[in-house]
């Protein structure tokens, strides 16, 4: 009697727990239909090219949208003739002892006729040339957007850069890349929404003279642009 009482209690376990795995792995509707399986679906299962980032100043933002326009960004061909949106230029950074140390500076054109959206700003990507290609030119001492070649600002463009190349006979060519933030949802297009401006720059050990003529350029290009 005992032993046949122990072999059903065993029996018993053994149904109890055959049906809570196959309640852990499936669960039903009241009509008898599978909702899920054991699966869970995440970004940390999705491989990380298939993610596309939600802005560009988010995490792999400037990669996949510069994937995603290379054609335009990188044809060495193309370069605006005038700069419709945003001016640019290139200084010696006269407080670095570092020649290859630059400053680049300008400012939002206030009459450009690109449409812009509440409180937009402008996206500007650096880039410098590297053996024939353009590669990221990433800002040094940068507060926001650390370590990425990205500046964003809703009218002054000011962002510190080092170099490739020190010498006269040596130049660094540069390419910036300017559009309205809001311009991502739709289509870039050279010249409608989009400034591609090409810079060759020099970088060389400059003279006290140099120092003063240079810093009052600066500061008279900036109130120029204002304007």
């Amino acid at each position: 009697m005992k032993k046949r009482f122990v072999f059903l209690l065993v029996l018993l376990l053994v149904v109890m727990g055959s049906t809570l795995t196959a309640l852990a792995e499936n669960t039903e509707t009241p009509l008898g239909g599978v909702i899920s399986e054991k699966i869970v679906t995440s970004e940390k299962n999705i491989p990380p090219e298939k993610i596309i980032p939600s802005d560009i100043t988010s995490p792999g933002g400037i990669d996949y949208f510069a994937d995603k326009f290379a054609d335009l960004f990188f044809d060495q061909d193309k370069a605006s003739e005038q700069n419709f949106l945003i001016s640019v230029a290139a200084n010696r950074d006269l407080k670095a002892n570092d020649p290859l140390r630059f400053i680049l500076n300008g400012s939002v054109r206030l009459d450009s006729d690109i449409e812009k959206e509440a409180d937009d700003t402008v996206i500007v990507l650096l880039y410098i040339k590297r053996d024939g290609k353009f590669v990221p030119l990433n800002t040094v001492d940068a507060k926001i957007n650390k370590d990425t070649n990205l500046v964003e600002t809703p009218l002054l463009l000011y962002a510190k850069v080092k170099l490739d190349n020190l010498g006269n006979d040596k130049v660094n060519e540069l390419r910036v890349i300017a559009f309205c933030k809001s311009q991502l949802k739709g289509k870039l297009e050279m010249d409608k929404n989009v400034q591609i401006t090409d810079m060759k720059v020099v970088a060389r050990t400059y003279t006290v003279m140099d120092r003063v003529r240079i810093g009052f350029s600066e500061v008279t290009s900036i109130f120029q642009n204002l304007k």
